[in-house]
């Protein structure tokens, strides 16, 4: 997958979004569309950043529309996804810079296209070790984790997700985060459940040790729902254990839980 530099293309997007151009319906949902974000005939590659930012701008809106009962949730998913489906459609995917690899990801994702999403994952991932970047890595090696949950890869799921433990305790946040409410409903129910299990209780320490800033706002946040995650984190590893015919590995891990819970309460 070749870096490219895609200066002026960037330059061209820019312009089309601080020109006013928003992905959503200006005026009722009859024409059954959403406004393209750029031209496509005018450019080497659809820019998945632009493309995202416009889909996140026009599901925000989306959602107020849904709140106001203008439009059915289910033709606000629809137009939402024929959006991703259609900019995605059109990319070559061995036209993707290395660095760029995980925003297309993201985008062929949305689109529902978990193969190539897949493919993109492992490459993001790939760059941002080789550049020592740990945020990318992290968050990148999470999401590859995450489509092979999807596509049943759920041992190489597994696999891939444990390899964010090592990283330091401040690039660790993201880890129970995306096991929780990602990999483990992606993977469940496909002849894994005690593993998965397992996993949730690790990433449930690593949780624990995260280091943040307690003066900064993220840090603050961070910490005030930390014990809401791991009660997720316990009742999930406990359903998945007794799923799996382990009861016994569930009580444990409840005693285990409690501790975790008890330690952040003291803390």
């Amino acid at each position: 997958m070749p870096h490219m530099i895609r200066g002026e293309l960037s330059a061209k997007i820019s312009s089309f979004l601080l020109g006013g151009i928003v992905l959503v319906l200006t005026s009722g949902c009859q024409s059954g569309q959403l406004a393209n974000p750029h031209d496509p005939a005018s450019v080497d590659i659809v820019d998945a950043g632009a493309v995202l930012n416009a889909y996140n701008d026009a599901r925000d809106r989306m959602i107020e529309r849904v709140a106001r009962r203008e439009i059915s949730r289910a033709d606000a998913e629809k137009l939402l996804l024929d959006y991703v489906k259609n900019e995605s459609s059109s990319i070559d995917v061995d036209l993707i810079p290395e660095d760029e690899a995980w925003e297309y990801g993201d985008l062929f994702r949305l689109a529902g296209d978990w193969t190539t999403a897949n493919q993109l994952y492992a490459a993001a991932a790939n760059y941002a070790k080789a550049n020592n970047d740990t945020d990318r890595f992290v968050n990148d090696t999470l999401r590859l984790a995450w489509t092979q949950a999807q596509l049943g890869q759920v041992d190489a799921a597994i696999e891939t997700a444990r390899s964010t433990f090592e990283v330091p305790p401040a690039g660790r946040a993201p880890i129970l985060f995306s096991v929780l409410y990602e990999i483990v409903p992606a993977g469940q129910g496909k002849g894994k459940d005690k593993e998965l299990a397992d996993l949730l209780v690790d990433a449930s320490k690593a949780h624990m040790s995260v280091q943040v800033d307690p003066q900064s706002e993220g840090g603050k946040r961070f910490l005030a729902s930390r014990t809401y995650h791991l009660n997720g984190a316990r009742t999930a590893a406990i359903q998945l254990y007794q799923k799996s015919g382990h009861d016994d590995r569930a009580r444990a891990v409840l005693d285990e839980y409690n501790q975790m819970v008890r330690g952040e309460r003291s803390l």
